[in-house]
């Protein structure tokens, strides 16, 4: 029980999320990209993150844990302040392009990527969120 606990993403992330998405849609991108991506800054948070992705990622059983919270994530998205056609669609596509960010930042550690200040990080990236969200 103890090591499955382990492979658990933390319990606040949905909500977290979540949360980022209410307000102007003007900084939707932003407000994700940062609360995603401070998930994996927290160091109360880092070391559950990189353990459950990087399980998730490796392992069937892993991913079948998973997969429920996500696609609740993904479900909630369309109750939010995610304005337009399909929006959950267009969440699980920020989704994956800011998993892409946080894997090779804090999994791969490619340089520069794992070099960069988060600011740097959240600024080049909330753009493309904010498309993947908005189309705008």
């Amino acid at each position: 029980g103890l090591f499955l606990a382990t492979l658990e993403f933390p319990a606040d992330a949905p909500a977290r999320l979540l949360a980022a998405l209410a307000g102007e849609p003007a900084g939707l991108g932003e407000r994700l990209t940062r609360a995603y991506l401070e998930l994996w800054e927290d160091p109360r948070t880092r070391k559950q993150m990189v353990i459950a992705t990087r399980t998730s990622l490796s392992d069937d059983e892993a991913m079948a844990r998973s997969r429920p919270m996500i696609a609740g994530m993904i479900a909630d998205a369309v109750t939010t302040d995610v304005p337009g056609p399909d929006p959950e669609k267009r969440f699980a596509l920020a989704m994956a392009h800011l998993l892409g960010v946080a894997t090779v930042r804090h999994i791969s550690k490619v340089p520069p990527l794992c070099e960069m200040p988060l600011e740097e990080i959240i600024a080049r990236t909330a753009p493309a969120i904010q498309l993947d969200l908005l189309g705008v």
